[in-house]
């Protein structure tokens, strides 16, 4: 399917898993903001992707959700199963291949915060995000805004996709920044 740079965090997700949860920009900001966008997951079955450290997950299931999780990095999913418990099902997957694990039409909702800058071809992720989502199913998903990355990282043209490495107070990560035209295509159109 597509490259993906989530192996940048092998050597970093123990310190950030231990960090994440304290940090203001994503308590204050982020999540709060992701969750507002979600429909009601009330008793529905959801896919938490890229489920990091399990905090998307858990709340979830504080919502009653029936939840399935997955993440690249291994230490991620332990996190994420110590977090639950047995009360989600939470694999370790690769998004840039295809999600064996999920059926057709499977879920209500897909929900996937801050993990698509990671891939470099979004259009077989959505794709196949089109076939595990139910027909009235939603996605929510959050992600970089590409200006900012822009600006930040002096990228020679703003409407290039460019593969970036920043330093992170618990070490360096490499991403994806693509402009929202791209952002924005309509991946079953390329079917």
């Amino acid at each position: 399917m597509s490259e993906h740079t989530g192996t940048s965090y092998e050597g970093i997700a123990a310190k950030y898993a231990d960090t994440i949860d304290d940090k203001p920009m994503t308590v204050l900001y982020e999540r709060p903001a992701f969750v507002s966008l979600w429909p009601n997951v009330h008793e529905k079955n959801v896919l938490d992707v890229g489920c990091g450290t399990g905090w998307c997950t858990e709340y979830l299931l504080n919502e009653r959700a029936t939840v399935t999780a997955f993440d690249f990095n291994e230490e991620f999913v332990k996190r994420t199963r110590e977090r639950v418990g047995n009360s989600a099902r939470v694999l370790q997957a690769n998004l840039a291949e295809p999600l064996s694990f999920a059926k057709d039409a499977e879920f209500d909702c897909i929900v996937c915060s801050l993990v698509m800058h990671y891939i470099k071809a979004w259009q077989p992720v959505f794709i196949e995000f089109y076939r595990v989502l139910k027909p009235e199913g939603s996605l929510v998903f959050s992600t970089h805004h590409p200006f900012m990355d822009w600006q930040q990282f002096k990228t020679e043209d703003y409407f290039s996709v460019d593969l970036l490495e920043d330093e992170w107070d618990v070490g360096k990560v490499t991403f994806y920044r693509r402009p929202i035209t791209v952002m924005s295509e309509d991946p079953m159109s390329l079917r």
